[in-house]
């Protein structure tokens, strides 16, 4: 998502598909739902929407929970290329090594 078109699109799209390119779960059901419309939209656009559509989705279904959701979203800093990499392969190694110990 961009959030007053930061990061720029080109950066906002390949954030994307290096997530896609991780399998990361999702265990906040909200967490799944954004994923799940963002899925959609990049499918659809090929282009990252802007925050305030996302949320003005949710707030149409009345998802209360995934709009305060996007609401926490506004507040964390965006990272992109190699930093937004590594936060998702750290991601991908924790959710890995928790896997690992359940077993």
């Amino acid at each position: 998502m961009q959030i007053g078109g930061h990061p720029d699109t080109d950066d906002a799209h390949q954030n994307w598909i290096k997530l896609k390119e991780h399998d990361l779960e999702f265990p906040v059901e909200e967490d799944r739902r954004i994923f799940k419309y963002l899925d959609d939209f990049y499918g659809q656009m090929s282009a990252p929407p802007d925050i305030s559509i996302v949320r003005e989705y949710f707030e149409k279904k009345d998802d209360i929970e995934a709009v305060s959701r996007i609401n926490e979203l506004v507040k964390v800093q965006s990272y992109i290329r190699a930093n937004f990499l590594s936060i998702v392969r750290s991601e991908q190694d924790a959710q890995m090594m928790k896997s690992f110990i359940h077993l």
